[in-house]
């Protein structure tokens, strides 16, 4: 099956205005820092790892951003992040790690923006199934493969796990259905408490229903004091 979210994700101009202010939110920190976390607040850190220079992490999440609010492709990405690395005097980065950054990041934002979508009310009304659309190639992992094409109600606790991104580079997407749908096409409902596999280590959560509205105050200080820094040097600019 073809997936919405992969094959915009690729498309010069697309926009989304929630998968934006989700990734917005985040908070550049060192994987040394990030590894401090709790759990709880893991999902708003921005980290990469092998990369210690906080500065240096601000800048390839500002190039982040930009791609997200340009749609920009991978390989725009590519060019501009080997530029600012060559600035910096590190060496280009192989396109193995930059698609996984890439990729790791914008289709977290994108499934997020998707999400708001698909729960707006009138939508959700219309079409009250979900249905899961996995790659179907010889990079799709078994446990993805084996949930492609199966439908879930979309209030369904399964997606609590398993709202895509399930792992590193994970190109799944949700395929919004009717009644009409299901019944033209012969599909069933299967209740997630029959699923009995599970995402990748880190992945088994919806990011989207990770708070991203936060209160700074309460953050831990290393989250904070980061956060504070990355408003006062966007204020520079």
């Amino acid at each position: 099956m073809n997936s919405f979210i992969n094959s915009s994700i690729e498309k010069e101009g697309f926009k989304f205005e929630d998968a934006i202010k989700y990734f917005n939110k985040k908070i550049p920190l060192t994987k040394e820092h990030y590894k401090k976390l709790d759990d709880k607040y893991k999902s708003l850190a921005f980290t990469i790892a092998n990369y210690s220079n906080i500065n240096l992490l601000n800048e390839i999440f500002n190039l982040l951003l930009v791609s997200l609010e340009e749609g920009e492709s991978v390989n725009t990405f590519k060019h501009k992040l080997n530029e600012c690395l060559n600035d910096w005097g590190y060496d280009k980065e192989n396109d193995y790690k930059i698609d996984l950054i890439y990729r790791n990041n914008l289709q977290t934002a994108y499934q997020v923006g998707h999400y708001e979508m698909l729960t707006d009310p009138d939508v959700l009304e219309y079409r009250p199934y979900w249905q899961y659309d996995a790659i179907e190639d010889e990079d799709t992992r078994p446990e993805h493969k084996a949930l492609n094409g199966l439908v879930f109600r979309a209030d369904d606790p399964f997606w609590k796990t398993w709202y895509p991104p399930n792992g590193h580079r994970c190109r799944c997407s949700i395929r919004a259905l009717s009644k009409r749908d299901l019944e033209n096409k012969g599909l069933t409902i299967t209740k997630g408490e029959d699923i009995k596999i599970l995402p990748d280590k880190d992945f088994d959560y919806n990011p989207a229903l990770k708070s991203y509205d936060f209160n700074v105050e309460n953050l831990p200080n290393n989250l904070k004091k980061a956060y504070k820094k990355q408003n006062q040097s966007n204020s520079l600019k």
